[in-house]
């Protein structure tokens, strides 16, 4: 009974991890670069397929946001969400590839680790398309 008690506790860490590092920071106000991922979602598409506008990011995810914009209105929380499944759908898989190789207490703590790193925590909750694509960082 003492692991179940601990197992749960992990689970519910993990929750509220994600809402406090994930969920809690959807809700703030767009960054300059996010911007253009909004005007991109409301009213730029035309202009990013006509080469107007600088590509700056991928034209699939462009053409997300547009979607997500255009069925759901002008929302802020709403161009952010690709990012935010994104990092859900890496955190569970890298639960479960922690867990073919351990036991459960050990890809939980895989997990939450995953959750609280600062960038993957900014790549969860921004308007680009950082928690989609693959990043490379120079060592």
């Amino acid at each position: 009974m003492n692991n179940d008690r601990w197992r749960m506790a992990l689970y519910a860490m993990l929750v509220l991890t994600v809402v406090r590092l994930w969920l809690m920071p959807i809700g703030s106000s767009l960054w300059l670069d996010e911007t253009g991922s909004y005007y991109l979602a409301t009213e730029g598409w035309s202009d990013y397929i006509a080469g107007r506008l600088p590509h700056m990011q991928t034209p699939l995810y462009t053409a997300l946001i547009h979607v997500l914009a255009t069925i759901g209105g002008r929302s802020e929380v709403l161009i952010r969400l690709p990012s935010l499944i994104a990092m859900i759908l890496a955190a569970v898989i890298l639960y479960r590839i922690a867990a073919r190789f351990g036991d459960q207490e050990s890809c939980l703590i895989a997990s939450a680790i995953f959750v609280v790193v600062p960038d993957n925590a900014f790549a969860a909750a921004d308007a680009r398309p950082y928690a989609l694509e693959e990043r490379r960082k120079s060592v």
